[in-house]
């Protein structure tokens, strides 16, 4: 009897089902992850899976597949069963890495290659990057239980049976998991750039300017010529590239730094720049032909060339909005504005000026301003994006020298500005260094009014020997433009 019974059981349970792939063991696609550190994070998990016998085709075969069937490489979902019917897949898995405060994330999702439908998720987080790198040794592990639920498409039939209802539930899955991770995805935590509270950087770069203004000056300063206004010119121009400034940035976003950011986007922007090497020079002034009130013995012994002691310096200080919208590749895209008192100096010393043949002198300006400014920022990819930006300036004063020269009367000036940003995150190196190439080019734009000031005043506060700059007369707006190319080395928290 226990004989019989033994016999009778062997063959049940031979034929009882069981969970098994199809023949050739599972073969998958790992389509490209999300977020920062994420090509690194998808190579751990590929090299993973294949040791552990997942056979992973290469992801260029999905995008080249897709495009073939749909015209496009980005899948939607019921774009996954017909490149899995093509390929022989299994599975599709997707991952996306992310950052919430101080807090790094890191979910994987496996989907059906029967339905493109969501099979399971399973994540791994820590304080650091580094502790995403788990998955090279435990992701085959923890995505198993995910992988043998999937099954490949089911081959075509000659007679094709109506389609499926989309709206259908499928047996693995109820309402409660599908709520769930409707929830999930909506709750998921934001990329890093939003939750930076700090940002330092070293700037260094060059800079040109270039001013070039027509002016008439009366005939009785310039011996020999003709009787009537004279037309000349008063220009700048920087050689190459111009001169090369150093400098430093920080932004500061204290709602960040709170255990529940509050207004995290909100914060305060500096940025100071000084000139290095700044040469300026001009030809010296001839006594033969200055005028007979001009500058008793201002013209220096032998002529020749006047080196001009030169300084060029800017800073800013304002409030910054920061804020971030929708998921791109890099948390963007992002909304900036700005608004904040910023200062222009480019310096050029009086004494040495005056020592200057007069159609080439040229004032010093001294700009300050209300600064008002907006941008964007748009993800390229993960670790790389592209900002545009844009402000305009209304000008408070140009500093008493470029008064004393150019004008007495001038008040204020306005101004614009246009700028792009290439900003690298350079996790490779460290997830706290970012590198930015930048180019700006912005304008002053004056009006000069009222008469020149004296260079020497006497004890009685008139003017010495005639030492009065020479009075010009502007035939437009001097508009004095600045282009400016620069570095800037980063880190952020």
């Amino acid at each position: 009897m226990p004989t019989r019974g033994l016999l009778v059981f062997i063959p049940l349970l031979l034929a009882s089902p069981v969970l098994a792939q199809a023949p050739g063991g599972t073969r998958v696609a790992v389509e490209r992850f999300r977020g920062p550190q994420s090509g690194a994070l998808r190579n751990a998990l590929v090299q993973n899976l294949q040791d552990n016998g997942v056979d992973v085709i290469p992801l260029d075969d999905v995008r080249d597949k897709a495009r073939e069937l749909f015209g496009r490489t980005r899948m939607r979902d019921d774009d996954y069963p017909e490149v899995a019917q093509a390929l022989g897949l299994t599975a599709f898995i997707d991952g996306r890495v992310s950052r919430q405060r101080r807090r790094w994330g890191l979910r994987v999702r496996v989907r059906n290659g029967a339905d493109g439908m969501v099979l399971g998720t399973a994540r791994w987080g820590g304080r650091t990057v580094g502790s995403l790198r788990a998955i090279r040794r435990n992701g085959h592990r923890k995505l198993d239980q995910y992988l043998q639920l999937a099954s490949p498409p089911a081959p075509p039939e000659p007679e094709q049976p109506p389609p499926p209802d989309p709206n259908a539930q499928p047996w693995y899955q109820t309402g409660e998991e599908l709520e769930a991770e409707a929830e999930e995805e909506v709750e998921e935590p934001s990329t890093r750039p939003r939750h930076d509270g700090i940002r330092v950087g070293l700037l260094i770069g060059a800079l040109s300017r270039s001013m070039n203004t027509p002016v008439t000056v009366d005939s009785t300063l310039r011996p020999g010529a003709p009787e009537g206004p004279v037309p000349e010119v008063r220009e700048y121009q920087s050689g190459g590239l111009g001169h090369m400034e150093i400098g430093v940035t920080a932004d500061l976003f204290p709602g960040a730094f709170l255990e529940e950011p509050v207004a995290e986007w909100l914060g305060v922007s500096f940025s100071f720049r000084n000139s290095v090497l700044l040469e300026t020079s001009g030809p010296a002034c001839d006594p033969a032909f200055e005028p007979i009130d001009g500058m008793p013995g201002r013209c220096p012994a032998g002529g020749g060339t006047v080196p001009i002691d030169s300084l060029q310096r800017e800073y800013y200080i304002g409030g910054k909005v920061d804020y971030g919208i929708g998921s791109g590749a890099a948390g963007g895209p992002w909304i900036q504005v700005d608004l904040g008192y910023g200062r222009f100096l480019f310096d050029l010393d009086v004494d040495d000026l005056a020592l200057l043949d007069r159609p080439t002198i040229i004032a010093p300006m001294d700009y300050s301003y209300l600064h008002v400014g907006g941008g964007v920022k748009l993800g390229l990819h993960d670790m790389v994006l592209l900002g545009a930006r844009f402000a305009y300036r209304q000008g408070f004063g140009i500093g008493d020298a470029g008064k004393q020269l150019w004008g007495v009367g001038t008040s204020g000036f306005r101004g614009w500005q246009v700028g792009a940003d290439l900003i690298h995150h350079m996790d490779w190196a460290s997830e706290r260094v970012y590198a930015t190439l930048s180019v700006e080019y912005f304008r002053f734009r004056t009006e000069f009014s009222g008469p020149p000031a004296c260079y020497v005043v006497d004890g009685e506060g008139l003017c010495n020997n005639g030492s009065l700059w020479e009075p010009v007369t502007f035939q437009e707006a001097v508009n004095d433009n600045y282009l400016r190319l620069g570095l800037t080395l980063g880190y952020h928290y």
